[in-house]
């Protein structure tokens, strides 16, 4: 079958041997005639399998008119022919248009449709063909270079059965009490008005122009063709029965008066006709900008909204206001604990069954599937909702439900409209994910970058003390008979200093990686300042013998929760900084209490902090900063204030740094006093 179909395709469109281009060359086109729908199923289902044998995308075209807007049989009918045509993969594309012919053959030439199929009734009755042309007729006249597949069906519904159906449906599809009401009373009014332009002697010409413009009227208020050419044949009559001699009969003397009423009977059709075609081009084109303007909406709320929570905030509102019915949002695999955001319209007190998980597994199912599903659809159609994807380059990426009420079935309309919405909706995501996958990739490049300034600093750092305790070693190995024990021993001091300041460092960098990296939580118990302070000033005092070093705390005891040693090591690379870098030997450590905070304060009075250095100060591993300092001319740069600001950060502190105005830096550090604050 399959290979019948290529070479049939091949021989459709001139080529030797092209099994491999048929998929892009063929597209099939499937035509809902609303006059042969009960043979439709037969011809999506043959289409079906044309489609799967050339490889080829195929489409159901369906095309609307104002008639088809109120008859409720034909559009549930319609409903059904669409659902099976999805089923089945195919395109769905609605029209609207009031000649059938023009629409479908226009559509077949943009779209360079190959193959058109449609159903034919094999007992369909022959007496129309003496006043219509068939349609595969037409078609062959106006697109002769298009092969016209017709599918056969016979209409179960025999003889007077068929023709009484068809004219209840004629007249349940054409006739309203209403609209006949409407159209008696303003042919009435017409005539009355006409009585009265007669009696002022305005002649007969305005009569016939009083009912044209009341059959204007007509067509304008009732539904549908028939109202307005009823009203034109009415108008026609009554003029000859009312206004031509002789009056109150039918027969015309005058010979120029059958012509005049030929012509008013065929204006009047004309006219009526034109006026329902603008009121229902106009009626589309409202319909179509409240959607577009929906729509725009949407984007343009979507492209503001920075969070994922607002966009789904943004969905729900939109799908709410326009559909009237609850709504529940999942971002992600509903099963997979993901953020899930439900609407109630209008205290809605059935919206609660969306939040069931039997629901949330029809949503689930939703999301890995791809399909529609729930409450309205063939699968899992017990749901209390509708639940549809949205996908994004065949990634699905979020769940939308609507709760559905059997009295309230969602329409054809409807899901046309959620699909243009899940479209826009789609591409919000799409481009929410990307741009945190962007960030993502932003901060693994930081990442790297701090790991090479790391990588710098630390070699830097190390190489001065590693220098110092390899020289001073090697000297005592090499010289040991020559050397003094004085000598020897403050060269072993030496030693024993650089080793010291090398494990401070280790454990320095140990504890900010573990806290950066989340393993390792501070633990905060209560100590006192003073003895925090004081611990940290005699290290420093013992290191640097000759530093003139000020402490300050208050007098009374002041318990804060913290890891003691973590802080202690604070106040040690603060002071150790300012010893260092601030060219000074007057440093001051100041305490103080300010509400439910404790501030601690390390000052000099040195030349201070150069401006532009401020900002980037506690940056981690900056090591420009040091710029204007030698190479080897001290240790511990770049790394020092970086692990102050996060063992600070660490405690739900800040810390910052700032030039004092009659000279020298400040480093300011704080600490909440109770836990939480």
């Amino acid at each position: 079958m399959r290979e019948i179909a290529v070479r049939r395709a091949a021989d459709h469109i001139g080529m030797t041997n092209p099994i491999e281009e048929v998929s892009v060359r063929v597209k099939l086109l499937t035509y809902l005639d609303e006059e042969h729908i009960q043979g439709t199923e037969k011809c999506l289902r043959w289409t079906a399998r044309l489609a799967a044998a050339f490889r080829s995308e195929w489409t159901l075209l369906v095309i609307e008119n104002e008639e088809d807007e109120h008859d409720d049989l034909m559009r549930e009918q319609r409903f059904k022919v669409i659902k099976l045509a999805q089923s089945l993969g195919a395109d769905i594309v609605t029209l609207s248009g009031h000649d059938t012919l023009d629409t479908l053959t226009h559509y077949a030439k943009m779209t360079g449709v190959t193959d058109i199929i449609i159903a034919k009734q094999r007992n369909h009755s022959h007496v129309h063909r003496l006043f219509k042309q068939e349609l595969e007729d037409d078609l062959i006249q106006r697109l002769p270079q298009v092969d016209l597949h017709i599918i056969p069906y016979h209409d179960k519904r025999e003889g007077q059965k068929r023709n009484r159906l068809n004219h209840i449906n004629f007249i349940q599809r054409h006739f309203s009490a209403a609209d006949f009401i409407k159209m008696l009373f303003y042919i009435l009014v017409a005539t009355l008005l006409s009585k009265i332009v007669l009696l002022m002697h305005s002649g007969d010409q305005n009569v016939i122009i009083v009912y044209l413009f009341f059959i204007l009227i007509i067509s304008r208020v009732t539904h549908g063709y028939f109202y307005g050419a009823l009203a034109s044949v009415i108008s026609v009559l009554l003029f000859n029965w009312l206004f031509v001699d002789p009056l109150y009969s039918l027969t015309v003397y005058k010979p120029g008066y059958p012509v005049t009423m030929v012509i008013m009977l065929l204006v009047a059709l004309f006219t009526s006709n034109m006026m329902i075609r603008v009121k229902s081009q106009a009626k589309e084109a409202v319909r179509k900008e409240h959607r577009m303007t929906i729509l725009y909406e949407l984007n343009q709320q979507l492209l503001a909204s920075q969070s994922l929570a607002g966009m789904m905030a943004i969905a729900n509102t939109k799908v709410m206001e326009t559909m009237g019915r609850s709504v529940i949002f999942y971002s992600g695999l509903p099963e997979g604990k993901s953020d899930r955001k439900l609407s109630v319209y209008r205290g809605d007190p059935t919206a609660a069954a969306l939040t069931t998980p039997e629901e949330e597994a029809v949503a689930h199912w939703v999301y890995l599937n791809q399909k529609f599903a729930g409450s309205g659809t063939d699968t899992l159609n017990g749901a209390a909702g509708y639940y549809f994807p949205v996908v994004s380059q065949g990634r699905s990426l979020a769940v939308i439900g609507l709760r559905v009420n059997p009295e309230r079935p969602l329409h054809r309309e409807n899901l046309n409209f959620l699909k243009l919405l899940t479209s826009q909706l789609s591409l919000a995501l799409e481009r929410h994910r990307l741009m945190i996958e962007q960030q993502q990739t932003v901060i693994e490049n930081e990442k790297e970058k701090m790991r090479g300034n790391l990588l710098r600093a630390i070699s830097h750092d190390l190489r001065t003390p590693l220098t110092g305790i390899l020289g001073a070693s090697s000297a005592i190995i090499e010289n040991h008979e020559k050397f003094s024990a004085e000598l020897t021993l403050n060269l072993v001091k030496d030693i024993k200093e650089d080793s010291e300041w090398l494990i401070r460092m280790v454990e320095n960098l140990l504890s900010v990686t573990r806290i950066d990296e989340g393993t390792m939580k501070v633990k905060k118990t209560p100590e006192a300042i003073e003895e925090i302070v004081g611990a940290a000033v005699r290290r420093i005092r013992k290191r640097f013998k000759e530093t003139d070093l000020t402490v300050r705390v208050p007098e009374e005891l002041l318990l804060v929760p913290m890891d003691g040693t973590l802080i202690e090591q604070v106040l040690i690379n603060l002071i150790e900084n300012a010893i260092k870098h601030a060219e000074s030997t007057a440093i001051s450590v100041i305490v103080k209490q300010r509400k439910q905070r404790v501030i601690f304060e390390v000052s000099d009075n040195g030349k201070g902090l150069p401006t532009q250095r401020l900002e980037t100060l506690f940056r981690p591993f900056n090591t420009e900063q040091h710029s204007e300092i030698p190479v080897d001319a001290t240790r511990g740069m770049g790394i020092g204030l970086s692990i102050c600001q996060t063992i600070v950060a660490a405690h739900g502190g800040t810390i910052e740094a700032c030039n004092k105005t009659q000279g020298g830096a400040v480093f300011r550090f704080t600490l909440p006093i109770k836990e939480g604050d």
